[in-house]
């Protein structure tokens, strides 16, 4: 899987094993709601990716939005408390990921709380900005020959040798 897809699966579990989170909706956390989904729930919207590197390592930073849905009538403390308990969730949570990927952080960047066309559903939009680092030994897992580290005896390392 990508980067971006791990992201995602890490995201939703994280969702997912939260007490705040399913003390409100339960179990119903999914990346696209089902036909039988009911509220309140929690999906996924849209996402943005870009790539930095750091002082060699690469790494990707993911802006996803967490769409929050609760219907009460057209009164928004549910949806509040929704988006507030995955606000909490996600910033500085940790988010699972296997190798080569490193989680770095995650920070909740915005929340916002609204009530839809339809004038009953509360719609929440948490954005969640997640960096992950692609690990630097990522290569020599698939069996590539590792550097040589060049140092002293009390473990000042000097330099790498390829």
């Amino acid at each position: 899987m990508s980067v971006a897809q791990e992201v995602q699966k890490g995201l939703l579990g994280c969702l997912a094993a939260d007490s705040a989170v399913a003390a409100i909706v339960g179990a119903q956390v999914y990346e696209n709601l089902p036909a039988s989904g009911t509220y309140p729930c929690i999906t996924l919207g849209p996402s943005d990716t870009t790539r930095f590197d750091r002082e060699g390592i690469r790494g990707v930073r993911h802006t996803m939005q967490v769409d929050c849905w609760v219907q009460d009538g057209g009164i928004l403390n549910g949806c509040r408390a929704l988006t507030d308990a995955v606000a909490e969730a996600l910033h500085f949570g940790a988010i699972s990921l296997p190798l080569p990927y490193v989680f770095e952080e995650a920070r909740v960047v915005l929340v916002r709380v609204f009530i839809d066309p339809d004038e009953t559903t509360g719609h929440g939009a948490v954005s969640v900005a997640i960096d992950a680092e692609i690990a630097w030994f990522a290569p020599y897992m698939a069996g590539a020959q590792p550097p040589t580290m060049v140092g002293d005896f009390a473990g000042q390392v000097y330099g790498v040798v390829v």
